[in-house]
C-alpha cells in the first residue's frame, strides 16, 4: 500500500515538474512578447492613452470575475461526474458573459462619469464584447489544467499574446491612440476563445444538471468572494489614481506596477496554475501536502527574490534606458512595487493550499483583510504622496494578507510557520549581496543609465546569485536543478 502511494506521489511530482516547465516556458515567452509590445507601445502612445484604457479594463475585468463565478476552480477541484459538470459549466459561462456585457454597455455612461473620464464610455462598451468572446474557452482550459496537461496549453497561451501585440502595434502605428489598445484586447479575447479548441480533447454536449450546477456554485462562491475582494484590492489603486490624480499619473503607475510586480508575481501565477490541480490530487494526504508546500515556497522564493531585488536596484536604469525619460515619473513606484511582487510570489502558494484542502473561505478572509487595510487611508495617502504613497500602502497590505495566508495554510497542514518563513527568507538574504553588486556596477561604475550600465548590473546579478546559492544553500540549488532536469527529461520523451 505504501509502495503504491509512493509511486503515485512520484508520478505526481513528475507531472507537476512537467506542468511547471510548460507553464513557466509559456509565461516567460508571453511576458517577453508583452514586454517588447509594451516597449513599442510606450514609444508610440502617451501615458494618458494607457490610463484611459486601464480604467475601462478595471470595469471589464471586475465583471469577468462575476462571469466565471469560481466555476473554473470548482471544475479543477471536483473529483466526480466531471463530464456533465463541464457541460453544465459550458452552458452557464457564455450566458453569464452575455448578461454582464449588456450591463457594461448600459452602465458605461455612469461609470465613465464616476471616474471623470468621459472618453472611456465608448471604450467600455466595445471592450464589453470580450466578456462574451473569452467565455467560450474557459471550460476546456480548466479541464486541461485539472489533468496537468499544460503542454497542450502552451500554444493556446502564446497565440493570444502575439495576436494582441500584432493588433495593438499595427493600430498604434496607424495613429489610433488609445483605441489601438482596445483592438489588442479584443484580438486577445477572440484568440483565447478559439485557440484552445484544437488542443483540447473535450467537446461539449448539450447537457445541464441543476444539482451539479448548484454544487459548482457552492464551491465557487468562496472563490468568487475571494476573487472579487482580490480584484478590488488589485484595481482600487488604478481607479483611485485615475479619479483623484488623472490618467497621466495612472499611466505612470500602471507601467511601474507592470514592471515592478510582473516578473516575480508571474512565477507565482505560473506555479499556482500547476500547484492547485496537483495539490487537489493529494488533498487528503496532509503529510505529503505539507512537504510539498514547504519545498514549493523555498523554490519559488529562490527564483523570485533575485528578480525582485534586481528590479529594486536596476529597475531605474532599465526604465530610463528602454522606455525613455518621459517615463521617469514611474521610477520610485517601480522600486517600491518590486517588494509587492516578491510578497505575492512567495505567499501565493498558501492560497492554493487553502483551495486544495477545501477551505476557499479562508482565502476570502485574506482578501478581505488586504482590502480593509487600504480602503480608509487610500485617499489621504494619494493626496499627500501620490502614486509613490499608493505603492507603499498596497505593498504593506500585501504583506499583511500574505502573513495571514501563510499562517492559515500552516495551521491547516499542522506545520510550524517558522519553518516556512526560514524557507522563504533564506533566498532573500542571499540575493541581497548580488543585488548590491549589480547596483554598484550599474550606478556607480557605469553612470546609472545606458545599455552598458544595464548589461553590467543585470549580468552581475545573474552570475553572482547562483554562486551564492550554490555555496550557502547547496541543497536548494540542487533541488532547483533536479526540477529543471526532470522537466527537461520529460519533455525529451
Amino acid at each position: 500500500m505504501n509502495d503504491n502511494k509512493s509511486s503515485q506521489h512520484a508520478l505526481l511530482k513528475q507531472r507537476t515538474a512537467r506542468g511547471f516547465f510548460w507553464t513557466s516556458t509559456a509565461s516567460l515567452s508571453s511576458r517577453l512578447v508583452q514586454m517588447i509590445t509594451t516597449l513599442v507601445l510606450a514609444r508610440l502612445l502617451l501615458p494618458g492613452d494607457f490610463g484611459l484604457v486601464s480604467i475601462a479594463l478595471v470595469i471589464i475585468n471586475s465583471l469577468a470575475l462575476l462571469r466565471d463565478m469560481g466555476m473554473s476552480q470548482a471544475l479543477i477541484y471536483r473529483r466526480a461526474d466531471i463530464e456533465i459538470a463541464a457541460d453544465t459549466a459550458f452552458f452557464m459561462l457564455p450566458a453569464a458573459g452575455l448578461f454582464l456585457a449588456v450591463i457594461a454597455f448600459l452602465a458605461a455612461p455612469a461609470l465613465s462619469s464616476f471616474f471623470n473620464v468621459a472618453d472611456s464610455q465608448s471604450i467600455i462598451r466595445v471592450l464589453a464584447l470580450s466578456l462574451v468572446l473569452s467565455s467560450f474557452g474557459l471550460v476546456p482550459v480548466a479541464l486541461l489544467e485539472r489533468e496537468l496537461s499544460f503542454r497542450r496549453r502552451f500554444l493556446p497561451e502564446i497565440i493570444p499574446v502575439v495576436g494582441y501585440a500584432a493588433a495593438a502595434i499595427a493600430a498604434a502605428a496607424a495613429g489610433l491612440g488609445a483605441w489601438s489598445l482596445v483592438a489588442g484586447e479584443l484580438s486577445r479575447s477572440f484568440l483565447l476563445a478559439t485557440a484552445i479548441w484544437p488542443f483540447s480533447p473535450w467537446r461539449p454536449h448539450f447537457r445541464f444538471s441543476k444539482a451539479i450546477a448548484l454544487e459548482l456554485l457552492v464551491y465557487g462562491r468562496h472563490i468568487l468572494g475571494a476573487g472579487l475582494a482580490i480584484f478590488l484590492f488589485t484595481t482600487i489603486d488604478n481607479a483611485s489614481v485615475a479619479k483623484w490624480l488623472g490618467t497621466e499619473q495612472l499611466g505612470y503607475y500602471v507601467l511601474a506596477f507592470t514592471l515592478g510586480t510582473l516578473p516575480a508575481s508571474q512565477i507565482a501565477m505560473s506555479a499556482g496554475r500547476v500547484l492547485f490541480p496537483a495539490y487537489a490530487t493529494i488533498q487528503n494526504d496532509h503529510i505529503a501536502l505539507a512537504k510539498a508546500y514547504t519545498r514549493t515556497v523555498s523554490c519559488i522564493c529562490a527564483v523570485a527574490a533575485p528578480i525582485a531585488l534586481g528590479t529594486l536596484v536596476i529597475g531605474p536604469v532599465f526604465l530610463t534606458t528602454l522606455y525613455g525619460e518621459k517615463w521617469a515619473g514611474s521610477i520610485t513606484a517601480l522600486q517600491i512595487l518590486s517588494f509587492y511582487g516578491l510578497l505575492r510570489a512567495v505567499g501565493g502558494t498558501a492560497g492554493e493550499i487553502l483551495k486544495a484542502v477545501g477551505k476557499p473561505r479562508l482565502l476570502a478572509r485574506v482578501a478581505y483583510l488586504q482590502l480593509a487595510v487600504v480602503v480608509i487611508p487610500l485617499y489621504p495617502v494619494l493626496s499627500r504622496w501620490g502614486i509613490n504613497g499608493a505603492s507603499l500602502l498596497f505593498t504593506a497590505a500585501m504583506l499583511a494578507g500574505i502573513s495571514l495566508a501563510m499562517y492559515l495554510a500552516c495551521r491547516a497542514l499542522r506545520v510550524p510557520v517558522s519553518g516556512v518563513l526560514v524557507s522563504a527568507l533564506t533566498p532573500v538574504v542571499l540575493s541581497a549581496p548580488a543585488a548590491v553588486l549589480g547596483y554598484f556596477l550599474a550606478d556607480r561604475i557605469f553612470g546609472g543609465s545606458g545599455p552598458i550600465a544595464l548589461l553590467a548590473g543585470s549580468g552581475a546579478l545573474i552570475l553572482c546569485y547562483p554562486a551564492l546559492l550554490y555555496i550557502f544553500q547547496r541543497s536548494l540549488f540542487s533541488e532547483l536543478g533536479r526540477i529543471l532536469r526532470s522537466a527537461l527529461a520529460l519533455q525529451a520523451r
